[in-house]
Order: C-alpha cells, then structure tokens, then sequence
C-alpha cells in the first residue's frame, strides 16, 4: 500500500507492506508469523532548461521488523541515497534558446 505526496519539487512516498502468516507449508519449511514493513522514498527534482537533477533517498524496512521471506528469515533494513542528471535534447527544428 502506497501513495505518492507531491509538493513543488518534492515527492514523498510511504509504502507500507504487510506478509500475512503462513502455517500451510511443505514437510520442510518453516512457519512464519506475519510481519509489517514500512519503506519510505523521497526525491527531489531541480529542473533546468535542458536538464534534471534529482536527488532520491530511500529507506527499507525501517520498523526493522524480522520477516520470512521464501523459507528464510531476513533483517532489510538499509538506506541508499541516488543522484541523476537526466539531459533533455532539443527536438529537431526547434531553436536553441527555446
């Protein structure tokens, strides 16, 4: 479950994800309780005339919560920040300075 909150160059995106708890399994896998994970992304956009730069930082699993996933259990919590230049080329026929 998430949504998107835009302000101006700003974007907020909270995700929460939500595992049900398994106890129909195979003869060797393990039962695993439910979890809950919330995620959270938000990027920034510097927008120029011929380029974009934008700014993400993104969190996993920041309640880190312990989850099952595939018969394993797992701690996901990580931070990751990204940076991209996205260029925009004139279309053919058009002026520079447009």
């Amino acid at each position: 479950l998430f949504r998107s909150l835009p302000y101006r160059g700003l974007t907020v995106t909270p995700e929460w994800v939500v595992g049900a708890r398994q106890d129909r399994v195979f003869r060797d896998e393990t039962e695993t309780d439910g979890y809950s994970l919330l995620n959270l992304r938000a990027s920034y956009v510097w927008p120029m005339p011929h380029m974009a730069h934008i700014l993400t930082v993104t969190g996993h699993n920041l309640t880190n919560a312990l989850c099952g996933c595939f018969c394993q259990f797992h701690d996901l919590r990580s931070w990751s920040c990204t940076y991209a230049c996205h260029f925009i080329l004139p279309q053919p026929g058009s002026r520079p300075d447009e």
